[in-house]
């Protein structure tokens, strides 16, 4: 699941004014969220059920492949200690961070490759 890397103390009040600046995609109820520190913005999260590749060594030195079928998260955040917005793909044992421009970019490679 996916929980935003925060540093420092989050509050929880009744109201915040960050509400009145929260951009259009956050799903954060402000003051009221336990997890998320009242200035910081996070989507709704979207859970995509995947088949994912494993590779491990094997005692010879070859590689072992397997299959396993879990759920990935993709969240887009901001929080008010840097300036981008970020979007998160990933599990409890994996994860990638992207920039929004970085995101478009693999938006549009995928798209490339899916078509072919």
């Amino acid at each position: 699941m996916f929980l935003p890397f925060r540093e420092g103390p989050m509050s929880l009040v009744e109201s915040s004014p960050v509400d009145l600046a929260c951009p259009e995609w956050c799903a954060v109820n402000h003051g009221t969220h336990e997890l998320v520190a009242d200035d910081d913005h996070q989507s709704d999260i979207h859970t995509v059920a995947a088949l994912l590749r494993h590779l491990a060594p094997a005692p010879d030195g070859s590689l072992i492949q397997r299959t396993v079928a879990s759920d990935i998260d993709v969240v887009r955040h901001h929080d008010a200690t840097h300036d981008q917005e970020w979007i998160f793909i990933g599990n409890d044992e994996q994860q990638l961070d992207l920039s929004l421009e970085s995101a478009r970019h693999l938006h549009h490679v995928l798209g490339r490759l899916l078509r072919r």
